[in-house]
């Protein structure tokens, strides 16, 4: 792949250069999980031999996908938890996303840097997937657009493993800052790049966000979905994109069984016939798109993202929930487009970034774009939610929570759809 690679060493001294006159971050706890299991984890590497990269012109480019999988998992004593980022890719990574975070919210945050490399998650990696009676339901999850990476959520990551399943979370190159490769290898994507560039002009586009409000506000179905149709029709970037994201989610559908069937630490441990879909911002989008082109997805959810693709014109058929923060809704003619058990969570007190580990960095400047909410808090309703909901729909555990008028708190608006 015509990737831009940017080697740690580099970047090492140019890293520490910047952060000389700043106030250090305050290291941070990761919530321990709270399901049963230990949680395992490890890295992979996929090649797309039947897809060609559109996103270079470089001849026989194919598409990769790299990702890293959480599990439930069988711990020794000698083993040692994973820092939520190694020392090197550390730095590096804390230079990458402070660029990406100035694109996204116009702001370096003065303490984006290296500390992450203190922080214990509760992940090990390499070992043995832990013994049960029955094989684990699997989830893949994509991550979101341009600032999005493959841990982006690890706390509900590490949550979905500890209660007994294999989750996959997957990247989506040269729309993403960065890709982690098995071998511990760094591949980065500037900001700069014309992917990212195309990318960022038709999402921050003030007109596509004006209209997106106007879409919220519409009453009638129809004339929501002439305004939706409108919206696509200026977003060409975006709609290509979603095609290739959710062909990289059936990409790691495939790659799953793979494993499954033949590699000696997974094989006959996951459950193929139970599959999930989850995604934040682009790749909930993404995820819906998956649902509807693969039937073996048996259950999805789209978390705070705005809806795109197949979904403008095809309904899905599986459950589906829309997660949502606290200023943001979803069009009622989406929820139509779930021909199935469809559920609306809104989080009030919430922002997008909510909805991934940013509300435990201790950083002044990440916190400015979080909800006023109690971060921590409203991070264990997101994790209980999508725990609770694939619990119904993949291990068939009926749950309270998304029946009507059954959940009293602060936060919370849940709407039950039966389409």
């Amino acid at each position: 792949m015509n990737f831009r690679i940017i080697k740690l060493t580099v970047l090492v001294t140019a890293v520490f250069l910047f952060a000389a006159n700043r106030t250090k971050a305050q290291t941070f706890k990761m919530p321990e999980p709270t399901g049963k299991y230990k949680v395992g984890t490890d890295y992979f590497h996929f090649i797309d031999k039947n897809r060609e990269e559109i996103f270079t012109e470089v001849e026989n480019d194919y598409r990769e996908v790299t990702g890293q999988i959480w599990y439930p998992s069988q711990v020794g004593e000698n083993d040692v938890r994973k820092p939520y980022r190694e020392k090197n890719e550390a730095v590096l990574i804390s230079t990458i996303m402070a660029e990406f975070f100035r694109i996204l919210v116009g702001e370096v945050p003065q303490n984006f840097k290296a500390h992450f490399s203190e922080v214990k998650t509760y992940s090990y990696l390499k070992t043995p997937i832990a013994a049960s009676p029955e094989p684990f339901p699997v989830l893949i999850y994509s991550h979101g657009i341009i600032g999005g990476h493959v841990n982006t959520h690890t706390v509900l990551m590490e949550e979905l493993a500890s209660h007994g399943y294999v989750v996959l979370s997957i990247s989506h190159p040269y729309q993403t800052p960065f890709v982690k490769y098995p071998d511990g290898t760094i591949k980065a994507f500037s900001s700069s790049g014309d992917v990212i560039k195309k990318t960022a002009m038709e999402i921050f586009n003030p007109k596509h966000s004006k209209r997106n409000e106007e879409v919220l506000t519409e009453t009638d179905l129809q004339k929501q979905f002439e305004q939706i149709k409108e919206i696509e029709e200026r977003i060409p970037f975006i709609q290509k994109s979603v095609d290739v994201w959710s062909d990289d989610i059936i990409l790691a559908i495939d790659e799953v069984i793979k494993i499954n069937e033949n590699d000696p630490r997974f094989k006959e441990r996951i459950d193929t016939d139970k599959i999930g879909v989850l995604g934040w911002s682009f790749g909930g989008a993404s995820s819906g798109d998956a649902c509807i082109k693969d039937k073996r997805i048996k259950a999805g959810m789209n978390i705070d993202g705005m809806p795109h693709g197949l979904i403008i014109d095809k309904k899905i058929s599986q459950p589906f929930l829309f997660m949502r923060n606290g200023k943001r809704s979803v069009a009622k003619y989406f929820v139509n487009q779930v021909d199935n058990d469809c559920y609306v969570v809104k989080i009030n007190g919430t922002s997008h970034f909510n909805f991934t580990d940013m509300p435990l960095f201790n950083i002044p400047e990440v916190n400015k774009i979080l909800g006023p909410s109690d971060g921590k808090k409203t991070s264990k309703l997101i994790s209980q939610y999508t725990l609770e909901f694939f619990n119904k729909y993949l291990k068939g555990k009926n749950s309270k929570l998304f029946q009507k008028d059954t959940y009293e708190d602060e936060y919370l608006e849940v709407t039950v759809f039966n389409n």
